[in-house]
């Protein structure tokens, strides 16, 4: 078979003998060969009248439009197996061919690059190492891969013997805990000083038991969540023994107990396991052993510190609200029983038969919920209902399948209740899941569902409208000895105050509530001074006032009344300080503040005149522009808008526990595993530390810098 480049070097031969010409003909001549023809075009043939290509093969009549190799090959491969094997084997022989080396080097390849002036160390390499398992995943196998190891070589032979370091699946996991204290000792020196929150939880995964614990709080204008510790229990879960294990990490970063305002943790008695669990996502779920929570009731006692330490446990509210809907939802059998029915036909519409149609149309396969999480029952719901008509009109099904599997009218129409009775909560716990939520946020939130349920004014709605509000105001036992309770979602002091410092939604507390908002701000603020070892004078009493404005839909009409309420009040309030001015007569009544309490307090009062912000507005933003104006009260307020409503980031942590604690892996000890999860949950840290590390080993050239580690 010719290649196509005979003719063109003919005719190169018999052109004059010109340096020009042969050197013009030559390239030519080697730019056709790095494309020679096809062989498959021999056998099937194109013809330009009718733009096809037609089957040369006795025998077979096939025909294919255009002139495409790939196509004309698809054919060979399956009507002519024999054929299509030789066509390939010809052209596998003129591709090497071209590749020959006996032709010289070919003129566009590109010199081999240096590596010479790439910057790297032993340490930050081998952290780099340590990123692939406790960052991405991977098992240290990978550090014996081939591939691995020539892509590490050139590094390591660049570097003097004495630096190199052993990267290897037997060395490198000893380097795990060297390199998670130097990240505690970055994140200790980050929390130094700082008052800060703490979300707590427990979870199991076989037979062992662990408590999660992060802190939150504000940093250059932004929410941070840092791990503290995945930390294994051998011991009982009582309140006293978690109360020890929640010191000793905070030792481990030289935290004191009363640096904790706050202790958020999950209360529901329903999920208690070792201590209490809050399911985001099934596939967690499903991991987590159930254990009975007449263990675990003393989990309840969460303390950090004593109670000069003022510690406030915080209920989260994204648990509380799953609790709320998923009691409202047992309470209807009729609404059990159509759920169930459609369980049965989302199964069956998932059976190998169905799936191939659905496939075969495009469609999407519905979901299966897990039965205890009503919010997977909502999307497995509204799965299923997008597929009704197919499964009514389009499905081939025998007469059995569609009786068994069918939903009658009635059910059908209860479903779209439910789903409509569903949405404000679904809706509701999705926003919950944000990591940088305010107090401020949740209540808007919360209160935001229940006017979306009342409008809806159906049983449903009103029985998770009930739940809501009495599972939001209930107060567990603290100590049923001593007639101590916890606190109820949306009534304590540091509540108060979160809400009072998010001019978004400050509108949305009582009177009562925003004068006990401004005493703990200030009790806040003396506990500030007293870390910082300042003498905190005595109390000087000062005046008080208020101000508002808002937006639209049932809540945003709802917080506007609000904010105008306010505002009229602080008005009236202003009016009436001024006719006192003028009856006497123009003295200074209200001497300026001379305490450094008293001057927290008239920061407090002037805020509390400011104009409501829209709700979409950064807060965060806000308190940074008036860092300067109102230096105490930005302090506080940063230190009260980072209170955790949920403990969500740390149920992200058990999904990461789940990850990393394979069966493979089961073995791992305690503190190794604290080690890896610890990294993988501080991944920014240990990239920082990798670049210190870098610029602590080497000492490159003024003129250079380190390119940012990705």
């Amino acid at each position: 078979m010719s290649d196509g480049s005979g003719g063109s070097s003919a005719e190169s031969r018999a052109t004059p003998n010109s340096a020009t010409s042969t050197s013009t003909s030559s390239s030519q001549s080697r730019k056709r060969k790095r494309k020679p023809e096809h062989p498959v075009h021999e056998v099937l043939v194109f013809h330009e009248d009718d733009n096809d290509s037609w089957c040369i093969i006795s025998g077979c009549t096939y025909k294919s439009p255009g002139n495409h190799a790939g196509n004309k090959l698809v054919h060979l491969k399956d009507k002519h197996p024999d054929v299509y094997k030789n066509v390939m084997e010809e052209w596998n022989n003129k591709t090497l061919a071209r590749k020959s080396p006996l032709e010289g080097p070919s003129p566009s390849k590109k010199p081999r690059t240096s590596l010479d002036k790439v910057m790297m160390s032993g340490p930050a390499l081998e952290t780099h190492c340590v990123r692939l398992v406790t960052e991405h995943g991977l098992s240290f196998e990978v550090l014996e891969y081939k591939a691995f190891k020539d892509i590490i070589n050139p590094m390591l032979n660049a570097m003097p013997k004495r630096e190199r370091p052993n990267i290897s699946a037997r060395v490198t996991p000893s380097k795990i805990s060297g390199l998670a204290t130097r990240v505690r000792q970055k994140m200790a020196a980050e929390m130094e000083g700082r008052l800060m929150s703490m979300q707590v939880d427990g979870c199991s995964k076989g037979h062992r038991h662990f408590i999660g614990a992060n802190v939150q709080y504000i940093k250059d204008s932004k929410t941070v969540v840092r791990t503290l510790a995945v930390e294994e229990l051998h011991v009982r879960s009582s309140a006293e023994n978690l109360k020890a294990v929640l010191q000793q990490i905070l030792r481990k970063y030289d935290v004191p107990a009363r640096n904790i305002i706050s202790v958020t943790s999950d209360n529901g008695a329903n999920y208690l396991l070792a201590g209490k669990l809050l399911h985001v996502d099934s596939e967690t779920q499903e991991d987590l052993l159930d254990v009975d929570g007449s263990e675990f009731d003393d989990w309840l006692d969460v303390e950090v510190g004593t109670d000069e330490d003022g510690v406030q446990s915080v209920r989260c509210a994204a648990h509380t609200l799953q609790l709320a809907v998923d009691e409202a939802l047992r309470k209807d059998a009729q609404l059990q029983r159509t759920i169930n029915a459609v369980r049965e036909l989302a199964k069956f519409l998932r059976t190998p038969t169905s799936v191939r149609q659905l496939k075969a149309v495009g469609k999407t396969l519905p979901q299966l919920d897990v039965v205890t999480r009503w919010g997977s029952t909502y999307t497995m719901l509204k799965s299923v209902v997008v597929l009704r008509h197919f499964f009514e009109s389009t499905m081939d099904l025998t007469s059995e399948e569609r009786t068994k599997n069918s939903l009658t009218d009635e059910q059908w129409d209860i479903v779209d209740d439910l789903l409509a009775d569903l949405h404000p909560v679904y809706a509701a716990t999705v926003k919950l899941q944000a990591e940088d939520l305010t107090l401020g946020q949740l209540l808007a939130i919360w209160t935001e569902a229940v006017m979306e349920l009342q409008g809806r004014r159906t049983a449903l709605s009103k029985e998770i409208i009930k739940a809501m509000e009495a599972k939001s105001k209930a107060a567990q036992y603290k100590n049923r000895s001593r007639g101590e309770r916890l606190s109820s979602l949306f009534d304590y002091p540091a509540f108060n105050a979160s809400v009072f410092c998010d001019p978004r939604f400050f509108s949305l507390l009582s009177q009562d509530q925003n004068e006990q908002a401004k005493e703990y701000l200030v009790t806040l603020w003396e506990k500030l001074q007293r870390n910082r070892g300042v003498e905190v004078e005595p109390e000087v009493t000062a005046p008080q006032e208020e101000n508002g404005d808002g937006e639209e839909n049932p809540f945003q009409s709802f917080l506007a009344r609000k904010n105008k309420e306010r505002a009229a009040a602080k008005a009236a309030g202003s009016r009436a300080g001024s006719s006192r001015a003028r009856r006497g007569r123009g003295q200074v009544t209200e001497p300026p503040p001379t305490t450094e309490r008293a001057k927290i307090r008239a920061m407090l009062e002037e805020y509390d005149r400011i104009q409501s912000l829209p709700v979409k507005s950064d807060v965060l933003q806000f308190w940074e522009s008036k860092k300067l104006v109102w230096p105490e009260l930005y302090q506080v307020a940063l230190i009260v808008l980072a209170i955790p409503a949920t403990q969500v980031s740390v149920e992200r942590l058990f999904s990461a526990l789940r990850y990393i604690l394979r069966p493979q892996r089961f073995a791992l000890s305690g503190s190794r595993l604290d080690d890896i999860v610890f990294l993988h949950a501080n991944a920014d840290l240990v990239r920082e530390v990798a670049r210190e590390m870098l610029n602590e080993n080497l000492e490159p050239e003024p003129e250079e810098s380190v390119d940012d580690i990705p």
